[in-house]
């Protein structure tokens, strides 16, 4: 079965992703670099510094020169990702490709790394929460290691153990709030990381369980 999100959680990631058209055709539109651990990052949130399918999501939308030239820094992140921009700065991604792109080969993938991540049942997640999580491990990656992946691993403990309810929802949105402390009073955070976990929590929080057998 195809798993799909909501409208609110798709419309949430692009949002956070992106800030919106206009304010992507006026900053987004080159590669450009997020910060931290990200890599140099083109279209929604196309991060080249884990991304590795460049050339076959993008050769119908860049030139070949430009592929070329991305490929370099495929695995780039970091201070070495945040050098690289200006050897690609001049490359433009018009919004109505970085969307394609993002419709047809990001938001699948991320999908699936979702399914992954949370394998027990998140599939039967209402759509709002199940896209709340797409947006979490589409920001924070697949990993579950460490201090800083507490949180994350507790909503995988919920889930697998929790009865599909408004209490499991409760305790997803609970841990996304959690996470904050990551991020809270650290002036090399990107603050919209704190906004982005509420949002994603108020998602999960207002998400109903259909009562329509499928």
């Amino acid at each position: 079965m195809k798993q799909r999100i909501s409208q609110p959680a798709f419309d949430l990631i692009v949002r956070f992703e992106t800030g919106g058209k206009e304010y992507y055709d006026k900053f987004l539109k080159h590669p450009s670099y997020p910060g931290g651990a990200s890599g140099v990052t083109i279209g929604f949130g196309y991060d080249l510094g884990y991304e590795s399918h460049l050339e076959s999501d993008w050769s119908q939308f860049l030139s070949s020169d430009d592929i070329q030239r991305l490929t370099r820094y495929v695995g780039y992140t970091g201070s070495r990702a945040k050098q690289a921009i200006s050897a690609v700065r001049d490359i433009i991604v018009p919004w109505e490709q970085a969307q394609e792109v993002f419709n047809e080969c990001t938001l699948p993938q991320e999908i699936r790394n979702t399914l992954r991540v949370f394998p027990s049942s998140a599939d039967k997640l209402p759509a709002d929460a199940f896209g709340a999580l797409v947006s979490l491990v589409f920001n924070r990656g697949t990993d579950l290691d460490g201090d800083r992946r507490i949180e994350m691993r507790q909503i995988r403990s919920a889930i697998d153990t929790g009865n599909p309810g408004p209490l499991l929802l409760q305790r997803i949105a609970a841990e996304l709030r959690k996470m904050k402390r990551l991020w809270h009073n650290n002036p090399d955070s990107d603050g919209d990381l704190v906004d982005r976990r509420e949002a994603e929590a108020k998602l999960v929080e207002d998400s109903k369980y259909s009562t329509t057998p499928a």
